[in-house]
């Protein structure tokens, strides 16, 4: 899901992203990819149907990190994202894989 453009969504989907981000802290986009959380499941396609315009001045990566304890707490949720995100993933993967077999059968 990095990379995205263009998104593309359902009206249940919006709705449950709706109930979990009541009080959020982290931008929709971000949010979307934490779909262990939301129970939006999320597809991908490659390669991408959409191209962005990257020619326009971003100023996100001026932002300067505080290298104060917020630096750590900040590695703390990637690393808990990172390992929550592989295992979401795998289970997604081999629902997909299940799903396909019992199309093909």
């Amino acid at each position: 899901m990095t990379g995205c453009a263009a998104s593309a969504i359902t009206k249940e989907a919006a709705k449950k992203l709706l109930q979990s981000s009541e009080s959020f802290g982290r931008p929709v986009d971000v949010d979307i990819q934490h779909f262990w959380e939301t129970g939006v499941n999320v597809l991908s396609l490659l390669p991408y149907p959409v191209a962005q315009d990257l020619s326009y001045q971003s100023t996100i990566a001026d932002r300067k990190v505080e290298k104060s304890g917020r630096f750590w707490h900040r590695k703390r949720q990637q690393l808990t994202s990172y390992f929550l995100n592989k295992k979401a993933v795998a289970q997604q993967v081999a629902n997909l894989k299940k799903a396909l077999n019992q199309i093909r059968s």
